[in-house]
């Protein structure tokens, strides 16, 4: 049975062995993932962190043509006025309009919580699409409802049947897994599962008319194959799935300037897209993601669909940049045109790594482990040394990544315990602090030099040129940096930061 198949998605823990706690070298994490049974830790003490309602709600923000109903509380919707905030901040009048999304709350009360709030789920449903006839609904659970235990899918199924749209039930609880990015899986499994049609069943009938027998697996990715192939000797415009579930749009503009350059189409889904650019994904030939283990769940789908998933690390860096096109090239049989666009992309960036920019600089790494593994590599090519990683989890999936580091590397593992921080800075001199997310305040309390990367585009080539530019900026913010943190009090005290910093991480006892 295929993943979009399931009725159900399996938890990250279970699916994937994700590992949420861990502070050490890299080779000892590499040990870790190598065993059958994986040595899970956790926190005895830990910090506020993302979970699979919030980064669900996230995701689904950034869907256009769609209305969001979360079922729970009121409180459970208060993350969605930040993300609605940031995601809009970023964009022109213009854009802002095109990206305004709706949502609703059941609003469950004390009771609701005990007799159950079906009826509120079905009336808030039907309001939603009387007042905006979205392309589709998406029914976002809670803790609340994992709780009291209310019978979602069959009043969905009820009013799918009456609405004749998709209603998609994104099964969230907040608890079910404490790797957060758990919450994105759910959605691009409803998504996959729910609006993606699947082109095999097309496949299937076709056969069944022709009294044929039933196209096997290989047989129906050997169909595509040669149909890309066709498709690049007829000259067709060829339509490649990008899976995102965190680009911004700095990010998508540079995607779709790079494949106008190799005529290629750019499906980029699922963030930022219409319901219709999600729906035209079982049109394209191959898929393909920026960051493969955020996007694992629909790649996978799609092949098992008979659409092959194309896997290559994420595109930052001039090494990583060559193999994610190289790959693309090798799959589409455009190999010729696609080195010739690196070979042109290359020189224009070559004066600025020449200039080693960060050489003799001590650099600290957070971000996923996909991204980090080709940030590191980047770091090192612009004459930078890094000196310590910091990621959210770690699984099965990131073992290649791993390896590309040095074994002495020290590699925390959790999801924003900003407590646990301080400890590492104290024991490593490090200058600058690469984060997706602004970290500013704290850690130029702490003597570092932010460098924010969440809202820039470091993807590709322009994305080299967009992250020296960045350390060029923190550059001039340096006696500013050195000002605050002596002035400012010390936010821990010496004798949290003279411990070990995995007092907090034990074995799990099972």
């Amino acid at each position: 049975m295929g993943v979009l198949e399931e009725r159900k998605l399996i938890a990250r823990e279970k699916r994937n062995s994700t590992i949420t706690a861990y502070y050490g070298p890299t080779e000892k994490l590499r040990e870790d993932l190598d065993v059958t049974d994986i040595r899970q830790r956790i926190r005895t003490f830990s910090q506020t962190t993302s979970d699979e309602v919030t980064v669900a709600l996230d995701l689904l923000s950034t869907i256009k043509d769609i209305v969001v109903v979360v079922h729970g509380a009121i409180g459970c919707c208060a993350a969605m006025i930040g993300y609605q905030y940031r995601n809009n901040r970023q964009l022109s009048t213009k854009e802002t309009e095109n990206n305004s999304f709706s949502w609703y709350s059941t609003n469950l009360n004390e009771r609701d919580t005990i007799m159950g709030g079906d009826e509120k789920l079905r009336t808030v449903v039907e309001q939603a699409y009387h007042d905006h006839k979205p392309g589709a609904i998406f029914v976002v659970g809670t803790s609340v409802v994992a709780i009291n235990n209310d019978d979602m899918t069959s009043i969905i199924l009820e009013l799918q049947e009456e609405l004749e749209i998709p209603i998609i039930l994104i099964n969230t609880d907040g608890f079910k897994s404490k790797a957060g990015i758990n919450g994105s899986d759910i959605v691009l499994h409803g998504i996959g599962k729910y609006l993606i049609s699947n082109p095999q069943n097309e496949t299937k009938q076709k056969d069944i008319a022709n009294q044929e027998d039933t196209i096997t697996q290989q047989n129906i990715v050997e169909e595509q194959y040669h149909k890309v192939q066709q498709k690049v000797t007829a000259q067709e415009n060829i339509q490649i799935n990008i899976i995102s579930t965190s680009l911004n749009h700095q990010t998508k503009k540079e995607l779709h300037h790079v494949f106008d350059k190799l005529e290629l189409g750019a499906n980029i889904i699922p963030r930022y897209a219409t319901i219709d650019e999600i729906q035209t994904a079982n049109k394209s030939v191959a898929s393909i993601a920026l960051n493969n283990e955020e996007a694992e769940v629909l790649l996978q789908g799609l092949e098992d669909r008979g659409i092959p998933s194309i896997k290559a690390q994420a595109p930052i860096g001039t090494k990583a940049i060559s193999k994610w096109f190289n790959k693309l090239g090798k799959h589409l049989g455009i190999r010729e045109q696609v080195e010739a666009f690196i070979q042109e992309e290359e020189k224009k960036v070559q004066s600025y790594i020449a200039k080693q920019p960060l050489k003799g600089e001590r650099v600290y790494i957070d971000l996923p482990a996909s991204l980090a593994a080709s940030t590191v590599e980047l770091v090192e090519e612009l004459g930078g040394e890094v000196v310590g990683i910091t990621i959210p989890f770690v699984d099965e999936g990131n073992k290649e990544n791993l390896r590309s580091w040095k074994k002495e590397i020290y590699v925390q593992v959790g999801d924003s315990q900003l407590f646990e921080l301080p400890n590492i800075f104290a024991k490593n001199k490090v200058t600058y602090y690469i984060s997706e997310q602004a970290k500013g305040g704290f850690v130029v309390k702490q003597g570092l030099i932010p460098i924010p990367i969440g809202n820039k585009n470091i993807f590709f080539y322009q994305g080299i040129k967009n992250f020296i530019e960045c350390f060029h900026r923190a550059k001039r913010s340096v006696s500013y940096t050195r000002h605050i943190s002596n002035d400012s009090e010390k936010l821990y005290s010496d004798s949290w930061t003279k411990k070990s910093t995995n007092w907090y991480i034990k074995q799990e006892v099972k």
